[in-house]
């Protein structure tokens, strides 16, 4: 399948000299070869699995009574394949309204190296 669709979208190609083959322009992510080809260190993450964690986190805290209205992350680094990624929040402002409780939350992703790489802010609503 693989082979079909590079032979179809010919951007979307990369040459792997380490393998003598064809890959997927996403391959960077999980072949340290094309990564450091590419200048990352090794293989890395794709963005939006973080941006989902941080959202799985706010989820999670508000309940099933609650729902997340507003979700901002920036990614300020890579995570590389085997990095530990420890999310976290504050709440930052809460005021009530007709709809419930709207509460505002400052969010982060840190690395074990103590690397910041990923911040953003959400909004949740409880319920009354």
């Amino acid at each position: 399948m693989q082979y079909s669709y590079l032979r179809e979208h010919a951007w979307a190609r990369l040459f792997d000299e380490s393998m003598g083959v064809d890959d997927v322009i996403e391959a960077p992510h999980f072949s340290p070869y094309l990564a450091r080809e590419s200048g990352m260190a090794t293989a890395y993450d794709f963005g939006a699995q973080r941006i989902s964690w941080v959202a799985h986190l706010l989820t999670d805290w508000c309940g099933d009574s609650g729902y997340v209205r507003d979700l901002f992350v920036r990614l300020a680094r890579p995570n590389y394949v085997g990095d530990t990624t420890w999310i976290e929040g504050n709440v930052t402002t809460t005021s009530r309204t007709d709809q419930g409780w709207i509460i505002e939350c400052a969010l982060s992703a840190t690395n074990q190296r103590g690397e910041l790489t990923a911040e953003g802010t959400g909004t949740v609503v409880l319920a009354n």
